[in-house]
This record gives structure tokens, sequence and C-alpha cells, in this order.
């Protein structure tokens, strides 16, 4: 689950530009769900670079280099978790 500030945003970038649908939406009293297909959070692409490019030509910025991680450095700035876009903030 995602908490997100701004559902046209997201669902503009996870429908448009990652390529997912919406499978339902359920008006849950305070809150909306927004059930988008596939269910994983994690993507699998064919190809990391291609993908990446098409990431930064819809505006947003990586903000997760690709390479190893190191222990503990997983986690992502306040303003990106806020903003609800995982570890890619709108420029």
């Amino acid at each position: 689950m995602l908490r997100i500030k701004n559902p046209e945003k997201s669902l503009n970038f996870y429908c448009d530009v990652m390529g997912m649908h919406v499978v339902f939406i359920f008006n849950a009293g305070p809150w909306t769900i927004y059930y988008l297909g596939p269910r994983d959070v994690g993507f699998t692409v064919p190809d990391v670079s291609t993908t990446l490019s098409r990431i930064r030509a819809a505006g947003y910025e990586v903000i997760k280099p690709l390479g190893e991680a190191e222990e503990g450095t997983m986690g992502l700035p306040d303003d990106v978790v806020q903003g609800g876009m995982g570890a890619l903030r709108r420029v």
C-alpha cells in the first residue's frame, strides 16, 4: 500500500508511465482506495536503461541511482515519502 496526496498525479505516473491499470476504486470513508494491477510494487522491465530514460522524459527525477545499496541506506528523503511518489520526485 502506498499513501498518496495527489491521486491524479500518482495515477498518471503509475498508469501512463509504468504501464499499470486501475483494477477498482473504492471509497473507504475518509480514504479512497485505488487498486492498480499488477499488485506488486516492484517492476520488471525488459531494459532498465530504456525505462529510466522514459521516466526522465516524463519529467521525473530518479533519486536512487542504479547500483548496489549499502546496508541501512534504503531510506528515502522525507519530501519524497510525503509526496507519495516512492523513489521518484516530480521535477
